[in-house]
């Protein structure tokens, strides 16, 4: 144990977690809300962001739910199948209107 009573790992995993959430919070949702805004608005420049944005918050939950179900192979542990579902439902979310998206701009 060092100081505040945390080991060496847990310390690097909790530094490496107020990274994601600063990219999350400072980057990716202001992204999101100004997208969508312009989506709103019906201007060219949300229908590019868009498509990217939707893809990238669709793949993490995707990765994120590889993991998880891959950790018990390692690890010899139980899978979470409630958290693997609930990550593959949020990247359905995302990826459904990604798909009327392109086929919205098919036709142009």
């Amino acid at each position: 144990m060092t100081r505040y009573g945390m080991t060496p790992v847990s310390r690097a995993r909790t530094v490496s977690l107020r990274h994601v959430w600063t990219v999350d919070l400072g980057l990716e949702v202001p992204a999101m809300l100004v997208g969508g805004v312009l989506l709103f608005r019906r201007q060219s420049l949300g229908y590019v962001l868009a498509p990217g944005l939707l893809l990238q918050f669709g793949l993490r939950p995707v990765a994120l739910a590889a993991g998880m179900a891959f950790q018990p192979v390692l690890t010899a542990s139980p899978i979470d199948v409630p958290t693997v579902t609930g990550l593959l439902v949020f990247a359905a979310v995302s990826f459904l209107p990604l798909v009327y998206l392109a086929r919205s701009t098919r036709g142009t």
